[in-house]
């Protein structure tokens, strides 16, 4: 008689085992899966935080396009509050002006021509022109070429 109450006994001790093993096993997965759910996340808001700076660079450039000035005031994308970025510059060079748009950990800069903003006249050739009758050219006028220099040569065909 006391050999069967024993074995009930047993069964209790190998369930339980059992039981702790499987709870083990799943409380590990867990922590795996708690892991690549923060990784996706910072990657998520990585790739939002890249594409911000990149519309805040596309609302810099629009301000300098319709200004028609590679100097303008590229602080009011700033205010937007959609575009969160952190800052937002303008950094003039001889050839070439770079704008710069921070947010978050992205740092995008790209290189906007400063002779996309000069004059290109009326007529333009790459042939030679010939004109009948009396003509005034004068190849950008009030441009200054060099310091007190202002560029406005007259030909008298």
């Amino acid at each position: 008689m006391n050999k069967y109450r024993q074995s009930g006994m047993t069964t209790l001790l190998i369930t339980s085992m059992l039981l702790i093993v499987a709870l083990l096993l799943s409380l590990g997965s867990y922590k795996n899966l708690f892991y690549q759910i923060k990784r996706t996340q910072n990657e998520v808001l990585a790739r939002q935080s890249y594409w911000l700076a990149e519309g805040g660079l596309e609302c810099g450039y629009s301000i300098i396009v319709n200004n028609n000035d590679k100097d303008a005031d590229v602080s009011k994308c700033l205010d937007i509050p959609d575009y969160k970025l952190d800052s937002l510059s303008l950094v003039p060079g001889l050839n070439f002006s770079s704008l710069v748009s921070v947010s978050g950990f992205n740092k995008i800069a790209k290189g906007i021509s400063n002779k996309s903003f000069e004059s290109h006249g009326v007529i333009k050739s790459s042939a030679d022109l010939y004109f009948k009758g009396s003509n005034s050219l004068f190849p950008d006028p009030y441009k200054e070429k060099t310091p007190n220099n202002w560029g406005m040569y007259y030909f008298k065909i």
